[in-house]
C-alpha cells in the first residue's frame, strides 16, 4: 500500500511539472512571437521613390564630365602645384565616387564676362557643355577691376556702367550654357577682396554688392549654385594670397576646393548604401 501511495506521488508530481514546463515554453513562445511581430518590416521603395534616387545617383553610374570655364581663377594661376580649387575637388572626391573624373579646362587667363560670352559660341566648347556633368565658372573679377583704372571721382559712374554691362554678360552666359545642356550643375565662384584694410583699392560696398547681383541672377537658375569666396579670404587673406597679390596661392585653391567639394559631395550618393 504504502510503494503504491509513493508511486502515486511521483506521478504526480511529474504531471504537476510537465504542466508548468509546458505553459512556460508557451508564455515564453507567445512573448516571442509578439516580438517578431513589433519589428518592423523593411518597405519595396515606391516607384516614385526609386526614380529620386536614380536621379540623385545618375552622376555616380557613369565617369563624371567637369568642364571648367572662366579666367585666372578657375585656370588655377598663382598655385605652384597647378592644381587650382578643381583640381583639389577632384583629388577629395575620387575616393567617394565609383566612376572617374573627367576635367576639361578651358579658362583663360584675363578673360572678362564678354569675351566668355563669346566664347562660347565656340562649337568645341559647346560640345564640352553639352557633355558636362558640372560646370565650374569664375568670371567677373577682371571686369570689377577696370574700375582701378578710372578717376576717384568717376569710379560711380564708371562702375554702373561695368556692373550693368556684366550683369546683362552673365545673363547671355548662363542662357547660353541652359540652351545646350539643362541638367548641368553649375557652381560660379564668387570675388574675394584683394585688401580687406582698405576699401581705396577696391571699394567693399561696390565689391559687396556685386557679389550680391551675381548671387541673385546665378540662384535664379534651379541648378546652379553661387559659392562665395569673400569670407574665406577675409581671415586668410596673407596666408592665401600668392606672391603676385591677385591670385589664391596652393592653400588658398586648396580652400576653395574643399568647399566647392562641400557643395556637391552630396550629389554623389555610393549605389551600394542606396540599394
Amino acid at each position: 500500500m504504502s510503494k503504491k501511495i509513493v508511486w502515486y506521488s511521483i506521478v504526480l508530481l511529474f504531471v504537476l511539472g510537465f504542466g508548468v514546463f509546458a505553459g512556460g515554453f508557451y508564455k515564453a513562445f507567445e512573448v516571442g512571437a509578439k516580438e517578431v511581430e513589433d519589428i518592423p518590416i523593411a518597405k519595396e521603395k515606391s516607384d516614385k521613390e526609386k526614380e529620386v534616387i536614380k536621379e540623385n545617383i545618375k552622376l555616380d553610374e557613369k565617369d563624371i564630365e567637369f568642364f571648367v570655364l572662366g579666367d585666372s581663377l578657375a585656370r588655377g594661376t598663382g598655385d605652384k602645384s597647378k592644381k587650382g580649387f578643381v583640381g583639389n575637388l577632384v583629388e577629395l572626391l575620387r575616393s567617394t565616387i565609383n566612376g572617374d573624373i573627367n576635367l576639361n579646362n578651358v579658362a583663360v587667363e584675363g578673360m572678362k564676362s564678354a569675351e566668355l560670352a563669346k566664347q562660347l559660341r565656340d562649337n568645341k566648347i559647346k560640345e564640352g557643355i553639352k557633355k558636362a556633368d558640372i560646370i565650374f565658372i569664375s568670371i567677373g573679377g577682371n571686369d570689377l577691376r577696370g574700375i582701378q583704372r578710372v578717376e576717384l571721382g568717376k569710379r560711380d559712374e564708371a562702375y554702373k556702367e561695368i556692373s550693368n554691362e556684366y550683369m546683362e554678360n552673365l545673363e547671355k552666359i548662363m542662357g547660353s550654357i541652359r540652351k545646350l545642356n539643362s541638367n548641368s550643375v553649375v557652381l560660379f565662384l564668387g570675388l574675394y577682396n584683394l585688401d580687406y584694410n582698405n576699401e581705396e583699392i577696391l571699394n567693399t560696398e561696390k565689391l559687396m554688392e556685386w557679389n550680391f547681383k551675381t548671387q541673385k541672377l546665378i540662384e535664379q537658375d534651379k541648378r546652379a549654385i553661387y559659392v562665395p569666396s569673400y569670407d574665406l579670404f577675409k581671415l586668410n587673406f596673407e596666408r592665401f594670397i600668392s606672391p603676385d597679390g591677385l591670385h589664391p596661392n596652393g592653400l588658398g585653391y586648396k580652400a576653395i576646393g574643399e568647399r566647392m567639394t562641400d557643395v556637391i559631395k552630396p550629389l554623389f550618393i555610393n549605389k551600394e548604401i542606396v540599394e
